[in-house]
């Protein structure tokens, strides 16, 4: 699920998969369970052809994933080739399409949009943002519509301007982790017992059945005034 959220929504980000743990495994077994994971990953990539282009592979290990040691007991060597593949990552981001420079006027802005005083909360509309945006120089509607598209692509932002959904196509989402968040309550709901929702907590527990009541108890706090945006933003 992660994977396909990453193909969606941030496309021609890096990708690094990373096997926690190393260390567990017995040595008898290390490779094989090596060998397997990676020829699950190499299936997944046949399967998403957008996620083979973007996958940074273990080159030092002719593995399509990092394992990492997590006791340190390979003396940081795993940790260490898995530094200098984030650093590879970073520098590519830094760097952007060939031909495609990020005006400094960008980074700015995206700066201004991350400093607490300064935020409009985790969603806003395209004419929000525009107004703010020229007063940082900011030319036209354009420009920031490939500022959007440009902070979509690295995973920053979710923006669907494709969507037929006229509300949803005019939303942005600054913060993709406040979404994530709100869907891992979701999942968490099957397992609690609310006050007056004990049949629909059953129901999305066996038969995956979401009923708007127990939303509405499950997003009461911090999420509750989002609701109807949430819910496009998820089924997006």
């Amino acid at each position: 699920w992660w994977l396909a959220s990453i193909s969606i929504n941030a496309p021609t980000s890096p990708v690094a998969i990373v096997g926690t743990h190393d260390d567990c495994l017995d040595t008898e077994s290390r490779e094989r369970v090596h060998q397997t994971v990676h020829g699950r990953i190499v299936a997944l990539c046949t399967r998403q052809p957008e996620l083979n282009s973007h996958l940074w592979v273990n080159e030092e290990r002719q593995l399509c994933f990092f394992p990492l040691d997590n006791s340190g007991r390979d003396g940081g060597v795993s940790l260490t080739s898995l530094r200098r593949a984030v650093d590879g990552m970073a520098l590519r981001l830094l760097e952007g399409p060939p031909g495609q420079p990020v005006p400094l006027r960008w980074q700015h802005f995206w700066a201004v949009l991350q400093r607490t005083e300064e935020r409009l909360g985790p969603l806003c509309r395209r004419d929000e943002l525009w107004r703010r945006s020229a007063r940082y120089g900011f030319e036209s509607m354009a420009e920031l519509l490939r500022f959007l598209e440009h902070f979509r692509s690295l995973g920053l932002l979710l923006y669907f301007p494709e969507s037929s959904s006229e509300e949803l196509s005019d939303l942005v989402c600054l913060d993709p982790a406040w979404v994530a968040e709100a869907a891992a309550h979701i999942m968490q709901a099957k397992d609690r017992v609310l006050q007056g929702c004990a049949r629909f907590s059953s129901e999305l527990r066996e038969r995956g059945m979401l009923h708007e009541e127990l939303l509405s108890r499950i997003w009461r706090q911090g999420f509750a005034r989002h609701q109807r945006q949430l819910l496009e933003l998820l089924q997006a």
